[in-house]
């Protein structure tokens, strides 16, 4: 040999290092998820307007608040803002989850073809 990989083992390296990737930012997703689902906890359980930053708004009564109508506009805009992030972080985790899926499909259509197969596993 040359000394230089062969292509096909370059290729290799370079989708494993992709599957890597995306599987850390799958890791790296699930964690900022499962801190955020800690805090909306906390902020549920203070059931505290005030001390609600970014906390659940559902519980807030805007009709029996009485507040300057500048007031009930911001807290709108943060119920607003609130789901907005949920459905966008709902839509990004779909894309993660199908992108993943179909990456691990073709990788094993591409191993099969080789006589190879993934073992399963053991956690």
């Amino acid at each position: 040999m040359t000394g230089r990989e062969p292509v096909n083992i370059r290729r290799l390296l370079r989708e494993n290092e992709q599957y890597a990737a995306a599987h850390q930012y799958a890791r790296d997703v699930q964690r900022g998820d499962a801190v955020s689902s800690w805090h909306e906890q906390q902020s549920r359980k203070s059931s505290r307007p005030e001390q609600m930053p970014h906390g659940d708004l559902q519980s807030v009564d805007l009709k029996s608040v009485s507040c300057s109508p500048k007031d009930r506009m911001r807290r709108q805009l943060a119920e607003e803002l609130l789901l907005l992030n949920k459905a966008a972080l709902m839509a990004r985790k779909q894309r993660m989850t199908d992108q993943l899926q179909q990456d691990f499909i073709k990788f094993q259509q591409e191993l099969s073809t080789r006589g190879l197969a993934i073992a399963p596993s053991i956690d």
